[in-house]
């Protein structure tokens, strides 16, 4: 603001100079008004961003650092970037740190900014890791910032954003809700002569998978995966963790017969793991001899890059639930939460942000559903106003679980899930690489069941 006063100074002076310009000069500088000397000044000030059109003062962004991080491939990636790109339009010369990486990466490098103090000002936060975040202090509340309507979320239902609340406290904004599914190519299965219901059990889907594989050749790519593990026991009307997070709160037993399924699909030949599977990129392309992608990590909104790479279109179905199911696991997601690092220095810009990409229609232009189906819901509409078949695809979806068939999600794993559930990981692995007989499966489960226990156990210890 300094160098602006100087500067205004400096024209000032200027201008008066000319008023005092030599006789050769036109006159036509000494003859101008004083009220025009100072509207010219007044467009000077304007111009460099010290105010508006009625005088009051502009805020100078230049010397705000504001950093914001977040996952993704490269067109989520660009998308987000250019959504960005609008947003500091809106402040007289922001310019914001953009910092991304793979979902692998991402939460390595964001517990090790944690920990040195310097997380971005705004972050994407997955619900996974919520508790983690909140509980330890990295994330700031932000029911003030709703209250007062700075971020608006009165077209908004609770149900929407209910993901982002840790004890009662609202920490994270969903960027849009999603959910995990099996995507499939609709030919293969009409050429094998079968049909697959949008929400199968296991015998259903095994029974497909067998079907295609004899009528046609063509397998599944499958992998066991902790989200998935978490469909099959919620219907069976159990979590992942007890309510206190102490322990683990289903058994062996449990575990063995989710591993079994796969196993069973292996050997079988009608399916391949990640451990068969060496090319980059989507497994479905034609050619690939692959017709089914299930792999515990694909979500509704990742449809549309995956047709892109497949090049062809595709299907949706839920994760399949236990044969003995007492309900259907599948549950409605926030796929990505923006949250405010507790250490921001502008936190006011921050809220700013969050509720632009909650309410602002350019965000929708360029993402559409790509980080999910809104949650407002004049978004919503807008969306839907002229949604591609794609995007009808993944709304239609969302709206067949939504329509009684999810149940209401569980609570966010426990500080300390993500050490104990690396137990988990291993034993799927050796499932995947084929490292374990079925006979070794059980005992297998309960060490990696009692090693996470204990990891959960001491962490809520101490």
């Amino acid at each position: 603001m300094r160098k602006a006063v100087l500067w205004l100074t400096c024209m000032a002076l200027t201008l008066g100079m000319i008023g005092c310009g030599s006789q050769n000069d036109t006159g036509a500088a000494a003859e101008a008004p004083a009220a025009d000397a100072a509207e010219t000044v007044q467009e000077a000030a304007d111009a460099a961003g010290t105010a508006d059109e009625g005088g009051a003062e502009i805020t100078d962004y230049s010397d705000v650092e504001f950093r914001i991080a977040w996952w993704g491939a490269d067109i989520r990636n660009t998308q987000t970037v250019d959504i960005i790109e609008n947003f500091e339009k809106q402040y007289p010369n922001l310019k914001i740190d953009v910092e991304y990486s793979a979902f692998g990466d991402y939460f390595t490098k964001l517990t090790t900014q944690a920990t040195a103090g310097n997380l971005p000002d705004v972050y994407l936060m997955d619900y996974s890791k919520i508790v983690e975040f909140a509980e330890g202090g990295q994330l700031e509340p932000l029911d003030p910032y709703i209250e007062s309507g700075a971020i608006d979320l009165s077209d908004v239902e609770d149900s929407m954003v209910a993901g982002g609340i840790v004890n009662d406290t609202m920490y994270c904004i969903t960027t849009g809700v999603n959910a995990q599914v099996i995507v499939y190519d609709p030919a293969v299965l009409e050429e094998a002569g079968l049909t697959l219901s949008q929400a199968p059990t296991w015998g259903e889907l095994s029974d497909v998978i067998k079907g295609v594989y004899e009528k046609t050749g063509q397998k599944a790519h499958i992998n066991p995966h902790t989200r998935s593990l978490e469909i099959y026991l919620r219907g069976l009307g159990k979590e992942m963790y007890t309510e206190d997070g102490t322990s683990f709160a289903f058994t062996a037993e449990d575990l063995t017969e989710y591993l079994e399924h796969y196993y069973d699909l292996y050997e079988s030949g009608a399916a391949i793991s990640n451990a068969d599977w060496t090319e980059e990129g989507l497994s479905l392309k034609e050619g690939s001899g692959i017709w089914m992608n299930y792999l515990g990590d694909n979500y509704s909104n990742q449809l549309g890059d995956k047709e892109t790479e497949a090049g062809k279109p595709l299907s949706l179905c839920s994760e399949p639930t236990a044969d003995a199911a007492s309900q259907n696991g599948m549950y409605v997601k926030p796929q990505m939460l923006w949250g405010i690092s507790s250490t921001s220095q502008n936190k006011d810009l921050a809220a700013a942000f969050i509720n632009y990409c909650v309410n602002d229609t350019y965000v929708y232009d360029v993402c559409a559903t790509e980080k999910g189906i809104p949650i407002s819901n004049s978004m919503r509409e807008y969306v839907e106003g002229s949604a591609s078949e794609t995007e009808q695809k993944i709304s239609e979806f969302i709206g067949f679980l939504s329509d009684g068939v999810a149940t209401d999600i569980s609570a966010p794993a426990p500080t300390g899930s993500a050490e104990a559930e690396t137990y988990l990981s291993e034993l799927i692995e050796q499932i995947s690489y084929k490292m374990l007989s079925k006979d070794d499966i059980p005992a297998a489960a309960a060490s990696a069941i009692e090693e996470g226990n204990a990891v959960l156990a001491r962490v809520t210890a101490e």
